[in-house]
C-alpha cells in the first residue's frame, strides 16, 4: 500500500535518476506496486524504469529545514495573514518539535511561528502578488483614481523614505512615514497601516488597493526634527497596550533604532526565558514605560561585597557607575562595584484571622470592630488585643 498520495511533497533520501539527494519533489500520481515495494510518479521527473516511477523507499515525507524557502498555502493558522499571508514566500529560521516552524517576516521585528500544514516548498512558480477584488477594480478605474498602468510603469521606481509624505492611489495624503523594521513603513501618527518600501500595503493589514502609495508629495510640510531615542539599550521597560499580549509584561531593551523605536526582550514571552531567540519583540516606544532601576555601589574585598545595612540608592545605573568611578579614583587600590536590582519576589503574609490582617495593614479601628464581632468582647479588651498583636509583630 502506498504511503504517499498525489500532491504530497517528498524529499530524496539519496541520489536518484534525475533527482539529487535532499531534493524536494512533488508526487504526481501513484504507480502500480511490485514485489519489492510501492512506487510513485514524480512531477517533472522520469526514472529509468518502464513507467518512469520511483520507489517509495527512496523517498521520505517533506519536512522543512532551516534556511529553506517555503510558501503559505493559506493564511497563517497561527495568527492570521498578518503573520503570513496566502502565497507569501518566507524562509525557515527554526524547526520545532510541535509541528511548527519559525519563519522570516518582511515587516515584523521577529520571526513568527507557522504550522507546517500551512506551508509547501517554494519550488513552484514565482510568488503571486497579494491582491484582492477591490485592488483589481482600482486598476480599471483610471479616471477615478488617476492611475494609468503604462504611464506609471515608465516612472522611476518609487521608494518610501522615513520622514516624507506621499499620495495614495485613492488620493489620500499619508505621512510623515516612520520606519517599521525591516523593510516597511507606517505613519508616525496613524492607525497602524503598514506599507512596504515600494509603496504597496503589507498583506495582513488593511487590504485596500486604494491605499497603495503612488507618488511623493512635493508640497508636503517639513518633516519634524529627529528626536533623541526615548530609551537606550539595557533599559528595563513595561509594556502597556490593552490589545497586545505583552500588556503588563516587563522586558529589557536590546536594540534602539534610528527613529526611536526599540526591540524588547521580554522575560516571559510565551513562556520563554531571557535567553530565548523568539522572545524579542518590536514595540512602539509609545507603548512602553521605563522601570526605574535601583542601583547601589559597594566596596569589594576579595571579590565579595562588603555588607552595608543602609547603602545609598542611586536613581539610575549610570549614576551608580559614575559614583563607583569617583570612589575608585579617590581610593587607589580599592575596588568598587555597581549592583542593580533585578527580579523582585514577595509572598504576602497570611493571617489566621481577618482582624489581624486589618491591624497589620494599619486599619486599627476596623481591626477592633472585626475582633469584637467575632469574639463578643468589649471595646477596651479588643483595643488591648489589637495593640498587643501589633507590638508582637
Amino acid at each position: 500500500m502506498n504511503k504517499f498520495k498525489k500532491g504530497d511533497w517528498v524529499r530524496a533520501k539519496h541520489d536518484l535518476h534525475g533527482i539529487d539527494k535532499d531534493e524536494v519533489v512533488k508526487v504526481s500520481d501513484v504507480a502500480l506496486p511490485t514485489a519489492i515495494g510501492a512506487w510513485v510518479m514524480i512531477e517533472g521527473k522520469k526514472n529509468d524504469t518502464v513507467d518512469k516511477s520511483y520507489k517509495e523507499d527512496d523517498l521520505e515525507p517533506w519536512m522543512p529545514r532551516v534556511g529553506e524557502r517555503v510558501r503559505f498555502v493559506r493564511d497563517n493558522s497561527d495568527g492570521g495573514a498578518r503573520y503570513g499571508a496566502k502565497d507569501e514566500v518566507v524562509t525557515v529560521t527554526r524547526v520545532r518539535l510541535d509541528g511548527e516552524v519559525d519563519v522570516t517576516s518582511s515587516y515584523l521585528g521577529w520571526n513568527p511561528a507557522a504550522y507546517i500544514r500551512d506551508l509547501e516548498p517554494a519550488t513552484t512558480a514565482a510568488t503571486k502578488p497579494y491582491i484582492n477584488n477591490a485592488g483589481a477594480q482600482c486598476d480599471t478605474l483610471s479616471e477615478e483614481y488617476g492611475y494609468d498602468a503604462k504611464r506609471d510603469a515608465a516612472k522611476p521606481k518609487l521608494k518610501i523614505e522615513a520622514g516624507k509624505y506621499y499620495r495614495t492611489r485613492g488620493g489620500h495624503k499619508v505621512g510623515p512615514m516612520k520606519a517599521f523594521l525591516p523593510g516597511g513603513f507606517i505613519m508616525a501618527e496613524g492607525d497602524g497601516q503598514v506599507w512596504l518600501d515600494d509603496g504597496k500595503t503589507k498583506p495582513g493589514c488593511k487590504m485596500d488597493d486604494g491605499l497603495t502609495i503612488t507618488s511623493e508629495l512635493e508640497d508636503a510640510p517639513a518633516a519634524p526634527e529627529k528626536q533623541e531615542p526615548k530609551f537606550k539599550v539595557g533599559d528595563v521597560v513595561t509594556a502597556h497596550s490593552r490589545d497586545d499580549w505583552a500588556n503588563g509584561k516587563t522586558g529589557v531593551v536590546v536594540t534602539v533604532y534610528t527613529d526611536g523605536t526599540v526591540a524588547v526582550k521580554f522575560k516571559d514571552a510565551r513562556g520563554a526565558g531571557w535567553g530565548e531567540e523568539n522572545d524579542t519583540w518590536w514595540v512602539l516606544v509609545e507603548k512602553l514605560t521605563l522601570v526605574p532601576t535601583i542601583s547601589i555601589v559597594a566596596r569589594l574585598d576579595n571579590g565579595q561585597p562588603r555588607p552595608n545595612t543602609t547603602p545609598f540608592v542611586h536613581a539610575s545605573t549610570e549614576a551608580a557607575e559614575s559614583e563607583a568611578k569617583r570612589l575608585a579614583d579617590k581610593h587607589p587600590g580599592c575596588e568598587f562595584a555597581v549592583f542593580t536590582m533585578g527580579t523582585k519576589h514577595k509572598v504576602e503574609k497570611v493571617y489566621a484571622h481577618e482582624w489581624q490582617r486589618l491591624a497589620a495593614s494599619g486599619r486599627r479601628i476596623d481591626a477592633i470592630k472585626a475582633l469584637r464581632s467575632v469574639a463578643d468582647i468589649g471595646l477596651a479588651p479588643a483595643k488591648d488585643a489589637v495593640e498587643n498583636f501589633l507590638r508582637a509583630a
